[in-house]
């Protein structure tokens, strides 16, 4: 069997636009994973030609991994516009799962491609029914596209906002979660997105002391096995790939530039 830091061959099994921005891919693993992984544990996915980056697990079923990508440079183009059954090279699963127990209620933010991992904690939060509510923001209607879609379940509720009001809660995701927080007794809290995203909820959030605080980062991660160095979290010692990439707030607090 390979371990996780071996290269697999994979192949593109579906790819489908879920939004202005974001699609849904799905790939198909020709070798057995060594252990499932769990959020908000990540891949790199190599294109032949291509750099290899790290993607973050959207969802996994046996052989079959979920993304959702946001493309943005030569290899997520390239991925969302791949063929079907063209080949590509995963490794993984990398960085750590998040330590989690199974009480208390949860509340779930994400932005743009931060989606990912928070819709596989979607899926391991049913699967124990485990209530929580998800909240999803982007600028617009169309960058929010058919995201309940991907995210359908029995213990959860669902809220989206949009920059400009044209769908659900006009503001931010943070802006709708803190109203949230004001409204019900959440026990913890877990948000993926860009950085100014995390720095402004870190910001709202300091003033509900008994909340536990999760954050997942996106920092570039290149080997992805703690070697070269390249996510180091602004001198901390902490490392992405080897220690996160989900973080309780206090240890990142810092390096979110929170004052």
């Amino acid at each position: 069997m390979l371990d996780k830091g071996s290269m697999r061959p994979a192949r593109i099994i579906n790819c489908t636009k879920i939004s202005e921005t974001l699609y849904h891919v799905e790939i198909e693993l020709l070798k057995e994973l060594p252990f499932k992984p769990r959020s908000p544990q990540f891949v790199m996915i190599w294109i032949p030609g291509l750099e290899s980056i790290p993607m973050s697990i959207a969802g996994c079923k046996e052989n079959l991994i979920e993304l959702v990508v946001k493309p943005v440079g030569r290899t997520t183009l390239s991925l969302v516009n791949a063929k079907q059954g063209e080949t590509i090279g995963v490794k993984g699963p990398l960085g750590k799962a998040l330590k989690l127990d199974g009480s208390g209620k949860y509340l779930l933010v994400a932005g743009g491609s931060g989606l990912a991992p928070i819709k596989m904690l979607h899926e391991e939060l049913e699967s124990k029914k485990i209530e929580h509510t998800i909240v999803f923001g982007g600028r617009s209607a169309s960058e929010i596209g058919d995201i309940s879609g991907l995210l359908r379940g029995t213990c959860s509720r669902i809220y989206i906002s949009s920059d400009d009001g044209s769908i659900g809660f006009k503001g931010s995701a943070v802006e709708l979660a803190l109203r949230l927080l004001e409204a019900e007794t959440y026990t913890k809290v877990v948000a993926c997105g860009p950085k100014p995203m995390l720095k402004y909820l870190a910001k709202g959030i300091a003033r509900f002391r008994d909340v536990e605080t999760w954050v997942i980062l996106e920092n570039m991660v290149k080997c992805g096995l703690g070697v070269c160095g390249s996510c180091e979290i602004d001198g901390s010692g902490l490392l992405v790939c080897r220690d996160g990439p989900g973080f309780l707030l206090e240890e990142v607090v810092e390096w979110l530039e929170v004052k």
